[in-house]
């Protein structure tokens, strides 16, 4: 314990907390709206990897096989390939890995619509068929990177933003 100058009574650390925030409670009847157009949905985050495997959990994506940043940046880009069509939950991600990831699934002839709400989703919105900002106050970089350009407030509205981007709303139904 170190004490402050000035004090009567030394101070110490008292305990650890930690906060989680919950997926908005729209966003599994949105992402099972997308599934149901035939849109397969990535969860690619910053966030660990038993973290992103419990909130895919939440909303509905398929957290059984989980790679990090790491695992992107080891494999080769064939490598990486095959390994984008059966995983769908990317965790420890980085902007260079979205971007890797994007062009990876575009290479194996997937149209492919990425969705941001940071300075670190802008690569890959400007690589992807369709890039939708996310946020009622989301960064200028991200509104700026993408080729929708229109502020998606959450969830709920990204199948129209997806769609809107790719020019096929008619089509996914």
């Amino acid at each position: 314990m170190a004490a402050i100058a000035g004090a009567d009574a030394a101070v110490g650390a008292g305990g650890l907390g930690g906060l989680a925030g919950p997926a908005r409670g729209e966003v599994p009847a949105a992402l099972e709206e997308l599934r149901s157009a035939r849109i397969r949905v990535l969860m690619l985050t910053g966030d660990h990897p038993a973290t992103a495997r419990a909130i895919a959990g939440q909303v509905g994506i398929d957290g059984g096989r989980v790679l990090t940043g790491r695992d992107v940046e080891a494999m080769s880009d064939v490598e990486l390939q095959e390994e984008v069509g059966k995983t769908s939950v990317f965790a420890r991600i980085a902007p260079e890995h979205k971007l890797r990831i994007v062009r990876a699934l575009q290479s194996r002839g997937e149209v492919v619509a990425v969705t941001g709400d940071g300075v670190d989703a802008a690569p890959a919105p400007q690589e992807a068929a369709s890039g939708v900002a996310l946020g009622p106050t989301g960064p200028d970089v991200a509104q700026g990177a993408s080729t929708e350009g229109g502020r998606v407030a959450s969830g709920g509205g990204v199948r129209g933003g997806v769609c809107a981007g790719c020019g096929w709303a008619g089509g996914a139904r």
